[in-house]
């Protein structure tokens, strides 16, 4: 049976389960009928262009952006390392939101507050139809003042009643930030470095939020060794105990990330006994046991995990815990103190085999370690985006040409990397002919934050070597050049 034997209704049931630059590149142009089924698609669903290539983020912005932007619902941004400077492509070409009359949804990820969050929000304000807002910082810093201007700046657009921010909140600005949004009917927040129980959460919401519906909090409480643990937490909790921090949240559980890093003690106010959970809200898994240890079994399956952490060599509890290994998108690996690296890669190709769909695959080990657990024997495994990135983590010019051998490696479309000089960027880039995106840290760059933009001497040079129509830009994270490549 093929693709084109299926009807318009199925063939758009498939590609839920692709991201966008999949369907883009496999199914664009095709012929005429994929072409109206990709249209209804995506006013569906809309467009999420996170790991997109800069050509496909083009070819995008002409076909649907400029002529059709009145069918376009819901979009999703990334200024991450495999999307520098998207936003700004954004706008550098013209489009903007005003056109985007029935937009109602929008995300974006990894851009800090400042003038292109402002401008964003600015433009929202006037489409009839806007009414959610998903903002994921880039960073998470003590001094959150910008962060706190950009979330003061959401509440002139009236018409936002849905609000997700990824933003540690500190104790001293919940309140305020409760009084900016009192339009919103659906919250998620989480707080961080101090706990109130349902007492004070109950007047909060009644002072601050009367609208509020539907609302999802998850809190994070450290507590001092001096601190009468115990006590303090029967006063939110029944009984609880830690040794250290303390999470307390609402059932069910509907947020992004959980830790199942250390010894956990689950306790709830809802009689579980010996249920098993099923999750599916977790996206984000955070998989360093080694060595299950808690009083209380945490017996919880996690159905939906496309973002893993783990520690090699992993336990056997891994696969029982994670059932959806299938549907995993990034991957963090870390290594445990042994020198076992032949069993390291062994289990490391056996998860890659069951994560056909991943996208990023970040490991951040000393070089030699990594070219030897990378040294698979299967030739299919394959990831988009392979993150090497650390400014501990050296690669010198025969680690990379050494790198640039290993089919994994050449199979992957985006790198990042830090290297001691910069002509290892150059031979990488001529290596790997697969590279769409790349990221790196180099020894010789002696930029600093006292540079200025027109006198930057190493990104001058690679202008340079490299075609006029690579994208190179100077990255929030110090000494870091990003390249969007043709």
């Amino acid at each position: 049976m093929s693709l084109e034997s299926l009807s318009n209704e199925l063939l758009i049931e498939f590609f839920e389960y692709l991201s966008t630059g999949e369907i883009f590149y496999t199914f664009h142009g095709l012929n005429y009928r994929f072409s109206l089924v990709l249209a209804n698609h995506f006013r569906m669903h809309g467009f999420d262009l996170r790991c997109i290539s800069r050509s496909d983020f083009d070819a995008i912005g002409r076909i649907y952006f400029s002529s059709t932007p009145e069918q376009i619902t819901s979009i999703c941004f990334s200024n991450n390392e495999q999307t520098p400077a998207q936003i700004s492509r954004f706008f550098d070409q013209r489009f903007g939101f005003s056109k985007f009359t029935h937009l109602k949804s929008l995300s974006v990820y990894y851009l800090p507050p400042g003038p292109l969050a402002h401008r964003i929000i600015g433009e929202l304000r006037n489409l009839p139809n806007f009414s959610r807002v998903v903002y994921k910082l880039v960073y998470r810093s003590t001094n959150s003042f910008c962060a706190h201007r950009f979330i003061n700046t959401l509440s002139i657009v009236p018409k936002i009643t849905k609000l997700y921010i990824t933003y540690i909140v500190r104790s001293d600005q919940l309140l305020s930030i409760l009084k900016m949004l009192p339009m919103i009917t659906y919250l998620k927040l989480n707080v961080q470095s101090f706990a109130i129980d349902g007492y004070q959460a109950e007047i909060l919401l009644r002072t601050n939020l009367p609208q509020v519906k539907h609302l999802h909090f998850r809190m994070v409480h450290t507590l001092d060794d001096d601190d009468n643990k115990e006590q303090e937490i029967e006063k939110i909790l029944d009984t609880f105990r830690h040794d250290g921090s303390c999470v307390f949240y609402t059932l069910p559980y509907v947020f992004e990330g959980y830790d199942y890093a250390k010894a956990t003690l689950f306790k709830s106010t809802y009689p579980v006994e010996n249920k098993r959970w099923l999750n599916k809200t977790v996206y984000a898994l955070n998989y360093h046991l080694l060595e299950l240890d808690c009083s209380v079994p945490l017996n919880i399956q996690f159905d939906n995990v496309t973002v893993l952490s783990i520690k090699l060599p992993v336990d056997g509890k891994l696969w029982s815990t994670v059932a959806s290994l299938p549907r995993v998108k990034q991957l963090y690996v870390s290594l445990a103190n042994d020198d076992d690296d032949g069993n390291n890669r062994n289990q490391l190709q056996s998860i890659l085999g069951h994560m056909p769909h991943l996208l990023i695959f970040y490991i951040r080990e000393d070089p030699s370690r990594v070219l030897n657990i990378l040294s698979f024997q299967s030739e299919n495994l394959s990831v988009f985006f392979l993150d090497l990135i650390s400014a501990n983590l050296i690669y010198n010019n025969d680690q990379c040409a050494q790198l640039s051998q290993l089919s994994f490696v050449i199979n992957c479309k985006a790198l990042g990397i830090a290297v001691e000089n910069r002509t290892c960027v150059i031979s990488l880039i001529n290596a790997l002919n697969n590279l769409q995106a790349l990221t790196i840290v180099s020894l010789d760059d002696n930029w600093n934050s006292a540079s200025v933009s027109d006198n930057d001497e190493l990104v001058r040079w690679f202008q340079t070597q490299l075609p006029s129509a690579y994208v190179m830009r100077r990255s929030n994270a110090p000494r870091v050049i990003n390249f969007w490549l043709q």
